[in-house]
């Protein structure tokens, strides 16, 4: 879940809401046009994006391989990520219980490892997808944002790339 949150860039609320309905494998792309938001009832599925726009993700064959390796073991009602007792979408709540519980196991094996929200998982999907070449533009199409400025928060220069940029530079 993580892994395919970090190769698409998704919402947190995106990725839970997704389901094979939004899926095309044989032309390498998913839809997001759903999104699952915490209400005072609980939370729920709605129609909708948080831009209120439907967008359409390519997939790289990373996260076509993790969602093969899904397909092969789903046993859900037409969501990827489901509770294996209920068989119902995981809930936000639980989702963040997840993470963290791989974070810790990931802890255990890496002691100097950063704590990284999982909102970071698509600051991470931003950044690098600048750093091999994406314009902004694109970028903020990817990302599903209305305003480029809210694009503009995600990215995040490093030290190398900065060096290339500077290398690369000609006055000619």
């Amino acid at each position: 879940m993580f892994q395919l949150d970090l190769w698409t860039g998704l919402r947190r609320g995106e990725l839970l809401a997704l389901s094979w309905d939004n899926i095309d494998l044989d032309n390498r792309y998913l839809k997001v046009c759903q999104t699952l938001v915490h209400t005072s009832c609980g939370d729920r599925i709605v129609q909708t994006t948080k831009s209120r726009r439907d967008r359409l993700i390519p997939l790289h064959s990373n996260a076509i391989a993790i969602l093969n390796q899904i397909r092969s073991q789903d046993v859900s009602n037409g969501f990827l990520f489901v509770s294996p007792i209920t068989h119902t979408v995981i809930s936000l709540r639980r989702y963040n219980r997840l993470y963290r519980a791989f974070y810790e196991q990931q802890k255990t094996k890496y002691p100097d490892l950063q704590y990284l929200t999982p909102h970071k998982l698509r600051h991470s999907y931003a950044t690098y997808l600048i750093q091999c070449g994406a314009d902004i533009e694109t970028l903020r199409a990817l990302l599903g944002h209305v305003d480029i400025t809210t694009t503009q928060r995600y990215v995040h220069s490093n030290f190398n790339q900065m060096c290339k940029a500077v290398n690369n530079l000609k006055f000619e």
